[in-house]
C-alpha cells in the first residue's frame, strides 16, 4: 500500500510494536478502493479494500469521537490499541491472520490485515471431511500454542474467528486478547468473547466476578470448536449442551473424541494441555504432524516457559 500523506510512526523501543499516527484520512491517503462491508461487531467494522496493484485487504476500523479520543477512558481506543499490539506480537506464525499496518487517526483507528476469500469455519464446518477436521484442528492448536507461549490468551476462540484460505486456517480477531507478564499465575475476571464457546468458569465469573485462568478457558473454547467440526452442529444454549454426549458414530475417529473429552472438562485443571495433545498426535500417527516443514512449537516448550504447566 503506497502512502500518500505524512504520518508519525510510533515504536515502543522495548517491544517493537508499531503504529502510525496521522491527522489525514487513511482511506483517502492510501491507494485503496473500497469494495464492500464484510461485517461489524460491538466496537469495530470490517471493510474489504483493494490496492492499486489488485491485492485485497481487510480494514478493521474502530470508530471513536474526538472527545472520546482525548479521554483515557475511551474503551474503543483501548481495544484498538490492545488488538493492534497483541496481533503484532503473534504475527509471525503462519496460521495467524497476517497483520499489515495500523493507523491511528483523530476519529478512528484502523488495522489492515490479509483477506481470506473462503470466509470462516462457521460457513464451512458442515461440509468438512474428517481429514480436513484433523488438519484444521492441528493448525488452530499450533496457532493458539504460539500465542500462549507469548503469554497472550485469545479469549474469543470461535468458528467465526477462524479464517479459511487454500486448505489452511488462520486465527483472527484479537480485540479480546489479554497479555500477561512474568511467571506469576495468570488470572483475569474478563467475560468478553462469544458466549456459546466460553468455558463454564467464564460464565460463572459473569455473576460472581471470581478470577479464572484465560489460558485454560481458551482450551475449553478450542474443544467446543472441535466438537462442532466433528458433529456438524453448534451449541444452541449456554451451559445446556452436554459436551460429553457423543453420537454413536464417534468410533470412526476415537482420537479426536478423546481430545474433545479432554478439552471440555468442566474443571479447568483437568483439561488436556496443548503439549499433551501434540505428543498424543505424534503417537497416533497424524500424517501431517510428520511433515518436516511444519513448525514443532507444540512439541517443544522453550526455556523461558519451562514452568508453563505450573503457571496455569
Amino acid at each position: 500500500m503506497a502512502t500518500l500523506f505524512t504520518y508519525t510512526t510510533h515504536v515502543n523501543s522495548i517491544t517493537k510494536v508499531e503504529y502510525k499516527e496521522t491527522d489525514s484520512d487513511v482511506f483517502h491517503g492510501l491507494d485503496l478502493s473500497p469494495l464492500t462491508k464484510l461485517g461489524s461487531g460491538a466496537y469495530a467494522t470490517n471493510f474489504l479494500m483493494q490496492t492499486k496493484c489488485g491485492r485485497k485487504v481487510v480494514a478493521k476500523t474502530y470508530f471513536f469521537t474526538l472527545a472520546e479520543f482525548k479521554s483515557d477512558e475511551n474503551k474503543t481506543k483501548k481495544r484498538f490499541l490492545r488488538e493492534m499490539e497483541n496481533h503484532q506480537r503473534v504475527n509471525m506464525h503462519k496460521n495467524i491472520c497476517q497483520f499489515l499496518e495500523a493507523f491511528l487517526c483523530p476519529s478512528y483507528g484502523v488495522i489492515f490485515m490479509d483477506y481470506c476469500s473462503q470466509g470462516t469455519l462457521l460457513e464451512k464446518y458442515t461440509s468438512l471431511k474428517i481429514s480436513e477436521v484433523r488438519r484444521y484442528f492441528v493448525q488452530i492448536s499450533k496457532a493458539l500454542n504460539f500465542m500462549h507461549l507469548k503469554r497472550i490468551a485469545h479469549c474469543n476462540i470461535s468458528m467465526g474467528n477462524i479464517l479459511v484460505e487454500n486448505d489452511n486456517v488462520y486465527l483472527s480477531n484479537f480485540e479480546c486478547s489479554q497479555r500477561f507478564r512474568g511467571f506469576r499465575p495468570y488470572l483475569t475476571t474478563a467475560t468478553e468473547g462469544t458466549a456459546l464457546f466460553q468455558a463454564p468458569e467464564v460464565h460463572v465469573n459473569d455473576i460472581t466476578e471470581r478470577e479464572y485462568c484465560p489460558f485454560r478457558a481458551d482450551l475449553f473454547s478450542l474443544g467446543v470448536v472441535l466438537w462442532c467440526l466433528i458433529f456438524k452442529q453448534q451449541p444452541d444454549e449456554i451451559n445446556v449442551l452436554d459436551y460429553n454426549w457423543i453420537p454413536k458414530h464417534h468410533k470412526q475417529f476415537p482420537v479426536l473424541i478423546e481430545y474433545v473429552r479432554g478439552l471440555l472438562q468442566s474443571c479447568p485443571r483437568l483439561r488436556i494441555t496443548l503439549r499433551e495433545m501434540a505428543l498424543n498426535m505424534k503417537e497416533n500417527g497424524f500424517d501431517f504432524m510428520k511433515n518436516p516443514d511444519m513448525d514443532i512449537g507444540l512439541m517443544i516448550i522453550p526455556k523461558c516457559a519451562q514452568n508453563y504447566e505450573r503457571m496455569f
